[in-house]
């Protein structure tokens, strides 16, 4: 079926000032294990709800150490782990918005928690590296973005919480540390409708579109960011994980993770275990919009994402590998992401 799996070795990352031998020691490389941040980037109707779930409980269960779903043990007034990283991510978004100065006192009242929060995740991250923990972040709402300016801040305050980015600690690791998840939807028309129907919006297909849908359909320009500080990309298709009747969750684990798994994709720590196969929402023809346009709202979204053609050029990899041929048809003719609801929104009243 065409899955790598990689052996996983867990040994201990130093901190920069420690006592070790130097890299350039044969055996030192051997035995080196390069601690990790992976943040899986998603949008809704992406699978990503399953695989959090899976996440939570196998981190708690130290099902896939060294990785940790790193949510930090806080107050319930402050916080909730049912919400994961949900309000963390919020919080960054709310710190990006201007300086408290400009903010009326609810704003600012706002803007004090949302540092607060911050801080608590902060110091989480540090505490799991410390502890030679690799630290997994993951949402589905990576992709919202209204503007491409709060985007650039908002990874940008993300980065520099990083461990080895905090100032007041000497840890080792760089940005190259960072590994970006990508959960893609090949059927790209029907991840569009899916993320529609599965709204809490009363709007026709169109009006949805227009006023807050596309903001969810740029599935590349978050990673992209995260691309620019040195971190790797791996995108992973979740229709063709589907279609292979495998679990995303175990499906991340073995081939983003590289942690040890069975031949059959499974966690090997979880082999005697029931890998719940991907499911994803159903699209049916009666839902309010002309379907036989889809084949039309698939090549708009495919132009969109020719924008993210240097992709197979910059050593990503894709999950199967034959993903990066989407990018074959690109021509030189782009669209952007503002122009992008307008289109699909024509397209599906036409």
């Amino acid at each position: 079926n065409g899955l790598i799996f990689y052996i996983h070795q867990d040994l201990p990352i130093p901190f920069k000032k420690a006592n070790i031998k130097s890299v350039s020691d044969p055996q030192q490389k051997q035995k080196e294990r390069k601690q990790q941040v992976v943040i899986i980037v998603s949008s809704p109707c992406s699978g990503f709800d399953m695989v959090e779930k899976d996440f939570m409980k196998w981190s708690k269960e130290f099902k896939i150490r060294p990785y940790t779903y790193a949510l930090p043990d806080l107050s319930s007034e402050l916080y909730s782990s049912r919400d994961a990283f949900r309000p963390f991510l919020n919080a960054i978004r709310t710190k990006t918005k201007s300086a408290p100065r400009g903010f009326d006192d609810h704003n600012r009242t706002e803007y004090k928690q949302a540092k607060s929060l911050i801080d608590e995740f902060h110091h989480g991250f540090n505490l799991q590296w410390m502890q030679n923990k690799d630290i997994v972040i993951g949402s589905d709402t990576f992709n919202y973005f209204r503007d491409h300016g709060i985007r650039e801040k908002f990874v940008n305050v993300l980065v520099k919480l990083m461990p080895w980015n905090d100032s007041r600690f000497s840890l080792y690791g760089s940005n190259d540390r960072i590994k970006v998840v990508v959960l893609y939807r090949s059927s790209r028309s029907r991840h569009v409708y899916s993320m529609w129907k599965n709204s809490s919006s009363n709007e026709k297909f169109g009006e949805w579109i227009l006023s807050k849908g596309y903001l969810n359909l740029d599935m590349f320009s978050t990673a992209n960011e995260f691309s620019r500080y040195g971190a790797m990309v791996d995108v992973i298709d979740v229709d063709h994980v589907a279609e292979m009747k495998l679990s995303l969750s175990h499906f991340i684990a073995c081939n983003s993770l590289h942690l040890d798994c069975s031949t059959a994709g499974v966690l090997e720590k979880l082999v005697n275990a029931t890998a719940t196969p991907t499911e994803l929402p159903s699209v049916e023809t009666n839902s309010g919009t002309h379907m036989g346009n889809q084949e039309k709202i698939e090549k708009i979204l495919e132009k969109h994402e020719c924008r993210f053609e240097f992709f197979r050029h910059k050593g990503v990899q894709f999950f199967p590998s034959s993903l990066f041929e989407r990018f074959s048809h690109c021509d030189g003719t782009k669209i952007d992401t503002i122009e992008l609801g307008k289109l699909i929104a024509e397209a599906a009243e036409s």
